[in-house]
């Protein structure tokens, strides 16, 4: 899976190392081909099988020739390069995007034609990553709550200790985190 962020929209290229079953997954994993899922402000999906995608990227691109790898590297170009340009049309159901990217004097094109993402891929790539994503936020925000704890009890058990204070390193961020003795002695 490659992602490329572009001004306000997010695109996933899957390939065959994504096992996923949401449907355009297991309709990729079934036929082939190439999966793209368009994050605006929906969810938006198109799959491509192979010949389909060499078919369009010749009609785009009439000047070029090309086999299957340089076809597939032309279309990531397309999509991450700074010099892109970039064409919405949006309709009801279709999300129509065109890339450009210029090399010197040769332009190349890729246009994806996306509709709205059924349930089970909104569930499965944007719903399920956020989730995992804020319980190992709160694991870790949670872990270091209890270490906060266990370091504030143990100086308690031991009495007043003889120091100013102690620097502890914050797993989640990697930034120090001062606790201060305010005990007088």
């Amino acid at each position: 899976m490659e992602i490329f962020p572009l001004d306000g929209l997010v695109v996933h290229l899957l390939d065959d190392s994504v096992q996923c079953q949401c449907t355009v997954c297991q309709t990729r994993q079934s036929v082939g081909g190439l999966t793209f899922i368009l994050f605006a402000d929906e969810i938006w999906t198109e799959h491509l099988p192979l010949e389909e995608a060499e078919c369009r990227f010749k009609n785009l691109n009439p000047q070029m020739h090309f086999d299957h790898n340089t076809m597939l590297e032309n279309i990531k170009c397309c999509l991450k390069d700074n010099k892109r340009i970039t064409e919405y049309n949006r309709a009801t159901n279709v999300f129509s995007v065109v890339f450009r990217f210029k090399v010197e004097d040769i332009v190349l094109s890729w246009r994806l034609e996306t509709r709205r993402a059924p349930y089970s891929v909104v569930l499965s790539h944007l719903i399920s990553p956020l989730s995992l994503a804020l319980e190992e936020s709160t694991r870790r925000q949670m872990l270091l709550l209890d270490r906060m704890l266990k370091i504030r009890s143990d100086s308690n058990l031991h009495g007043p200790q003889p120091f100013s204070s102690e620097v502890f390193e914050d797993s989640m961020n990697k930034s120090p985190v001062a606790i201060t003795n305010t005990t007088k002695e």
